[in-house]
């Protein structure tokens, strides 16, 4: 499986007024779920590209101010009109549990 790095930033407010900040400077806001509490960052859009683009499965490598969180694509919202992405969804991953991912099959 082939691995994306994706650097962003943490978001110390969450909610619609702040999400809304965030698209507005080109960024997505975004969120890491763990069982030990979620993270929430924002990445700029276009570090979105080559993972969403496309139709391979990939891991992610989301680096957040000096530590590296590995995940996987989870979800995605995309605007109705603009097609622009306005959130995404990360599960974290652990080496010593199964996750259950969809992967593309070409014929």
């Amino acid at each position: 499986m082939k691995t994306i790095e994706i650097k962003g930033s943490l978001r110390t407010e969450t909610g619609k007024k702040s999400s809304k900040l965030v698209r507005k400077s080109e960024g997505v806001p975004c969120v890491i779920y763990n069982n030990g509490g979620n993270i929430h960052f924002y990445a700029h859009e276009n570090s979105f590209r080559k993972l969403v683009y496309t139709h391979e499965a990939h891991l992610v490598d989301i680096v957040l101010d000096d530590k590296t969180y590995k995940a996987v694509l989870h979800d995605m919202q995309f605007h109705p009109v603009s097609d622009k992405i306005i959130h995404a969804d990360f599960m974290l991953v652990f080496e010593d549990k199964p996750v259950v991912i969809d992967v593309p099959v070409t014929i």
